[in-house]
């Protein structure tokens, strides 16, 4: 029997998959790194089970670029592992914080007229490209069944910083 809320959680659908029609199991993150760090070993181990060896691949070589699952059926450690993947890779962009930050007070000058916004643009092109992917909630879909899936909900306030400044970039772009 599982221990793991993880455990349960993967368990609970694995058993019931064949009674319900559509499901989703929503995930609340309240604080990615905590998040992770209790993941990591459980994700660890699924990523040796697993017979699709991107994650493999990408466990030993995080800067691996990870592309959506192509499998003819879709194994469940495959959603849980994408599902971490997702998240860690916000948690990446987090590492950018700072320059958001000081993006936004940079807009500011934009506003006074001090800065044009076209050079504001270019000097923060590459931090957009990092975070333009980022959504509040994002979802995984879970085994081969596209109407399983699963629903993460980032926090809201963790992530802030890096949305504000993807909004006033979008904005600046129009």
């Amino acid at each position: 029997m599982p221990t793991s809320y993880w455990h349960i959680l993967y368990w609970h659908f694995h058993i019931h998959s064949s009674l319900i029609e559509a499901s989703v199991l929503v995930v609340k993150i309240d604080n990615i790194a905590e998040w992770l760090a209790a993941k990591t070993t459980e994700i660890n181990r699924l990523v040796e089970i697993t017979s699709c060896f991107k994650w493999r691949r990408w466990n030993s070589d995080k800067s691996m670029h990870v592309f959506p699952c192509v499998c003819p059926q879709r194994e469940n450690p495959c959603a849980s592992i994408e599902l971490y993947h997702r998240v860690w890779s916000v948690e990446r962009m987090l590492n950018n914080e700072q320059t958001c930050i000081e993006a936004i007070l940079d807009h500011d000058e934009v506003k006074k007229g001090k800065v044009t916004a076209e050079h504001w643009l270019k000097l923060y092109s590459t931090l957009f490209e990092d975070v333009v992917v980022l959504q509040e909630t994002f979802s995984v879909t879970q085994t081969k069944y596209p109407e399983r899936t699963i629903e993460v909900i980032l926090p809201k306030d963790e992530i802030r910083h890096l949305i504000y400044f993807k909004e006033l970039y979008i904005d600046a772009m129009q």
